[in-house]
């Protein structure tokens, strides 16, 4: 056990960065939702796309966003 986590973590350590994504959610706009979503998006990292969801349920309006980022 002990051995095949030293091997993981030493994959690990050489790996290049891994794209990655972020999601947001408001109740207020699309915009607040993206800012959500690129809130944890690393220094240096270029966002690749975005796309939206907006979902009305009875009185109130949900945006849900994601973010891709490489």
């Amino acid at each position: 056990m002990t051995r095949a986590l030293v091997v993981v973590l030493l994959l690990m350590a050489g790996a290049p960065a891994m794209a990655g994504t972020g999601v947001g959610q408001s109740t207020w706009n699309r915009g607040q939702a993206i800012k959500r979503a690129i809130k944890n998006k690393p220094p240096g990292a270029v966002i690749t796309k975005r796309h939206c969801n907006v979902i009305n349920a009875q009185r109130n309006t949900y945006w849900t966003c994601f973010v891709n980022w490489d």
